[in-house]
């Protein structure tokens, strides 16, 4: 191996050297010269160079090398540098993968066919997006109780990873069509009787495992050839006398295998040794015949993945980060490196020498912010919301640099009190990156329009960066459907948790946004409910000295400051705002709470109290909210209520995605005992005519995506469109998708019969089921028919 040296004018410092005399020359004019190399200001320049040649060098590693952890440990996933397994899996699920998924998780199956299904227009059960499942148990494992189990492990695997818009229409099991051999053997004289025994039926066994077709009865003289063939090619036998295959009576396009005996009486195999038939010892046959199975389920159908740990580059951590003073290495003679100037040295020589100090503390200040910003760099690039600070560095534990003596402290305070800054600039901008080498975006510009709830910088770093940090799983389940036996936040559909994420949902996934209201015994009525049976609660003229109004210049601003909910808070505000002590909110004041310029004080002549109103916008006029002794309470009160009220509209916010497929009439299965269901049949009309509303609803390849849309930003018409969009770029095209906007009654009458009928489906109780199918499809047609209206 040979080293390649650089010439000496490619070399940094030499660079830097000439570029530097040059920028002096043209700054000096006439009077300067570098005749002399010792001059002082050619000194410091020297020095200076070195220093940045020296750093030059500590920022020539490799990235790996510096986002390792002083450990050894490289992991590119903390930093959003996937594998490219991890980011272009396949997607979507094909049927290989269905295929691959399910021999993955048994050893015991032989083959696996998987269809389409063929949609039957009269038939109720039927429609496009459905498969059909034919699964071949192994010989040993052909049983009820097994197939039993297998059935429900591969509905659970395949709604795991199942498309949208896709489902099971049946799993089948194929039986074996079981061949004995009938045959005359002469064998060696020194063959093992019960060995050999055992290698003829697995012989016949591989011959028929070889065979990937349905065998039939007219095949039979075909494979008796091509098992003479096999045993003739045992060492141990010397000649055949007889042998055939003997089959069922009935014909039947099953799969074909050779019988394996369990007992002596069952072989009708006569191995002749000498002239005499000898006789096999079952027990060794048996336990041949088990080991021959272990040895199949060992190497049944492996699943190859790829596997690209290997291309991953290796880091070394680099002890590069600690700084040493450009300080150190002038001469002694300038009296500002670890000797100092002489005791004996006038004042002023010393004082000369301190001010030289404070100049190049400027550079060390520079360099040591060099250093410290690339030792920060793993902070930086990690995808979490930690950001380290960007401040100037402190130098006080080096004593050669005089820190305590040159730098004021209140002055250096200050100053970064006012120039102090975090990295989200920079750090945005590596998510930027991020995005683009994923193809991505994860702050879309509409949302900068609509932060109605105060997103700070921060949040929106750590929105960005829970986005990111889940790359490998948005490729892979996009386009994933819900998980009908998982009922929690993990079987929600891959759109689902995508645009929670993406957005920054604040909803409880798997939780019925009624159950928030619930949980602060609040209800949330429309505003004609709510105003005509307790408006007198919000009339201040009732209030008033004689019932009078007030002029708008008369209103005063409140210190309204964000600040974040905390429930210990609620018990003081349920008292003091009266309609939160009767249980009720109304939708335009949930929604226009957070406008803060909606809150104003007025103060009461004469009465020695303040009234807190809140600008009603559809009745253009003002309602009020409470009466308070003191200005301090009132704005107190405010704050928690503008808290209260900016936690339920961001905790409110939800959607579902409802695959009209799933909506379809489930086979009735007798062995299912069904529960009768707690809903009233007049809440819903129900209707079990599903063809008859096909028109209306759809159940090929259509979903219903429904929005709770009783916040401020789901009840804005542009972030509707946005979001509708949104949904749309990122679903299949192939897929008919419908959107429903419900205001909170109606998200609670649909949250009510939709998370019981994920329940009954996950329970696998087909009646009840079937039922609620009914009720949701009447419920998203009536809903859709008032959307139109609307």
């Amino acid at each position: 191996m040979s080293i390649t040296l650089k010439k000496q004018e490619e070399e940094l410092y030499n660079i830097l050297q000439e570029n530097a005399l040059k920028i002096v020359q043209q700054l000096s004019g006439q009077i300067w010269t570098d005749y002399n190399e010792h001059d002082p200001g050619v000194t410091i320049l020297d020095l200076l160079n070195y220093v940045l040649w020296e750093l030059d060098y500590q920022l020539s590693f490799n990235l790996e090398d510096y986002l390792t952890t002083i450990t050894g440990r490289f992991n590119p996933d903390a930093h959003g540098l996937f594998r490219s397994s991890q980011v272009f899996s396949v997607s979507p699920v094909t049927i290989d993968d269905y295929r691959r998924l399910i021999f993955e998780e048994f050893d015991d199956i032989e083959d696996v066919q998987i269809d389409r299904h063929k949609a039957d227009l009269t038939d109720p059960y039927s429609c496009n997006g459905l498969y059909d499942i034919r699964i071949q148990l192994n010989l040993w494992s052909n049983n009820s109780i097994r197939q039993r189990y297998v059935r429900n492990r591969v509905k659970a695997l395949f709604h795991a990873n199942r498309n949208l818009c896709e489902s099971l229409n049946r799993i089948d099991f194929v039986d074996w069509q079981q061949l004995d051999i009938e045959a005359e053997l002469e064998i060696d004289i020194q063959a093992d009787a019960s060995a050999l025994l055992a290698s003829i039926y697995i012989e016949g066994n591989k011959l028929f495992s070889s065979e990937k077709s349905l065998q039939q009865m007219s095949n039979s003289a075909y494979f008796t050839s091509r098992l003479y063939e096999r045993v003739m090619n045992l060492p141990e036998v010397k000649c055949i006398y007889s042998l055939k295959l003997v089959a069922e009576p009935e014909i039947c396009n099953r799969h074909a295998t050779v019988r394996f005996p369990k007992k002596m009486k069952e072989v009708k195999i006569a191995l002749i040794k000498g002239g005499i038939r000898v006789q096999a010892d079952m027990e060794v046959v048996s336990r041949l015949f088990y080991q021959y199975r272990i040895s199949l389920n060992r190497k049944h159908h492996p699943l190859v993945v790829a596997d690209d740990d290997n291309l991953l580059p290796t880091g070394k951590n680099r002890d590069i980060y600690t700084y040493y003073s450009v300080q150190n290495d002038f001469p002694n003679c300038y009296g500002i490196n670890k000797w100092g100037v002489a005791p004996h040295e006038p004042v002023l020589r010393k004082a000369q020498a301190n001010q030289l100090k404070a100049y190049l503390l400027v550079f060390d200040l520079l360099f040591a912010k060099g250093l410290k910003e690339l030792e920060e760099l793993p902070d930086w690039m990690t995808l979490n919301r930690s950001l380290p600070a960007d401040e100037n560095p402190d130098l006080s534990n080096d004593p050669l640099l005089k820190w305590n003596v040159l730098v004021d402290k209140e002055i250096r305070a200050a100053h970064n009190a006012v120039r102090k800054r975090t990295l989200e600039g920079e750090k945005n901008k590596w998510l930027d990156v991020l995005d683009k080498l994923y193809g991505e975006d994860s702050n879309p510009a509409f949302l900068a329009g609509f932060n109605y709830y105060d997103e700070t910088p921060e949040q929106m770093i750590g929105r960005r960066t829970d986005f990111l940090r889940n790359i490998p799983e948005w490729g892979r389940d996009r386009f994933k459907g819900i998980n009908l036996y998982d009922i929690s936040a993990k079987g929600r559909s891959g759109i689902e948790k995508y645009i929670y994420s993406l957005l920054g949902f604040a909803g409880v996934p798997g939780h019925p946004t009624a159950n928030l209201y619930a949980s602060y015994n609040v209800s949330v009525l429309n505003d004609t409910t709510f105003l005509s049976k307790l408006g007198w609660l919000i009339d201040y003229h009732l209030i008033m000295p004689e019932r009078r109004g007030f002029a708008r210049d008369e209103l005063q601003d409140i210190q309204v400051r964000t600040q974040p909910w905390s429930d210990q808070d609620y018990s003081e505000l349920r008292e003091e705002i009266p309609f939160l002590r009767h249980g009720f909110l109304f939708e335009s004041f949930l929604q226009g709470a957070c406008k803060k310029d909606n809150f104003k004080r007025f103060y009461i002549p004469g009465a020695g109290s303040h009234l807190l109103l809140f600008f009603h916008e559809e009745k253009r006029d003002w309602i009020c909210l409470g009466r308070f002794n003191t200005e301090e309470k009132l704005t107190r009160i405010t704050n928690s209520l503008i808290s209260f009220l900016f936690m339920l509209n961001r905790k409110s916010e939800t959607f579902y995605v409802v695959e009209h497929l799933l909506l379809r009439p489930i086979r009735p299965d007798s062995a299912v005992q069904e529960e009768e269901d707690d809903f009233d049949a007049e809440e819903v009309s129900e209707e079990d005519d599903f063809l008859s509303r096909s028109d209306e609803l759809p159940l090929d390849f259509a979903l219903s995506v429904v929005f709770a849309g009783g916040s401020l930003r789901m009840a804005d018409p542009l972030f509707r469109k946005q979001m509708e969009s949104l949904v749309l770029d990122r679903l299949p095209i192939h897929l008919e998708i419908r959107f429903l906007w419900l205001r909170p009654e109606q998200t609670a009458l649909f949250e009510r019969i939709y998370f019981a009928w994920r329940e009954a489906l996950s329970a696998s109780s087909d009646q009840v089921a079937n039922r609620l199918s009914a009720r949701l499809v009447a419920l998203l047609i009536k809903l859709r028919n008032q959307d139109d209206n609307d």
